[in-house]
């Protein structure tokens, strides 16, 4: 059954099944995501025509592919803050990881490996070229003055960056990479809202809504961030 998430508290992540929502509901939903909507029928067939899945019958919607929806809604001009609020923490990595395919990136999710006997995952692994991305999705917001939690998921990205650099070799089966070339790689965390890019953290914050704005200008923000160099031998 297709989830869609309308709060969450402390405690845990509430959610409520689609087909259970009163199109009134449905379509204040949507009025948040793009204002002045017409009328829901309009707007499902526009996004029918751009390839969602997702039917609207007798007052109750249905949707089988939310991240499909999620990319179409920001296509069509919605805000990526209000749109992410709607995906659980999976299909949040899986929108991360559209974000770098569409950039051009090789992705792998959820990678897994070990080194010196500990086992370690990173939620995204994005490759073009000679430039790797080691994301950590968080599908909660880092903001509000959380800084000493800010600064332990970034800590613990950048130990994932040494223990995958350390282990590097043993990736080049696993992640298209090439030998014979420098590596350059960068952790990064990509949260709903929160940026921070400054001495109080080794590794980058980047809020979900300017993902993409980030991942087209990369080369210019490598200046600012941290990263990881080696030279992959044949």
């Amino acid at each position: 059954m297709e989830l869609l998430k309308i709060s969450f508290d402390k405690e845990s992540t509430k959610y409520r099944p689609l087909s259970h929502l009163p199109e009134k509901e449905i379509k204040e939903i949507f009025d948040r995501v793009i204002p002045n909507l017409l009328s829901l029928e309009e707007f499902v067939e526009i996004l029918q025509s751009m390839g969602v899945k997702i039917d609207l019958k007798e007052g109750m919607l249905s949707i089988s592919d939310r991240v499909g929806l999620a990319i179409a809604l920001v296509k069509l001009g919605a805000s990526l803050e209000e749109t992410v609020k709607y995906l659980s923490w999976q299909e949040f990595e899986f929108f991360t990881a559209n974000i770098l395919e569409e950039n051009d990136f090789l992705t792998q999710m959820r990678y897994r490996f070990t080194f010196n006997k500990r086992r370690y995952e990173i939620d995204v692994v994005g490759v073009r070229f000679n430039l790797v991305l080691l994301i950590d999705c968080k599908h909660y917001n880092l903001g509000g003055g959380k800084i000493s939690a800010l600064r332990k998921a970034a800590e613990k990205q950048f130990i994932r960056g040494e223990a995958f650099i350390s282990s590097i070799k043993n990736h080049e089966d696993k992640i298209p990479i090439s030998s014979n070339q420098k590596l350059c790689l960068v952790p990064l965390i990509v949260s709903w809202f929160h940026s921070l890019i400054n001495e109080e953290v080794s590794v980058a914050v980047v809020p979900a809504f300017s993902f993409n704005s980030f991942i087209n200008n990369l080369d210019k923000h490598l200046d600012e961030l941290f990263f990881f160099e080696i030279f992959l031998p044949s």
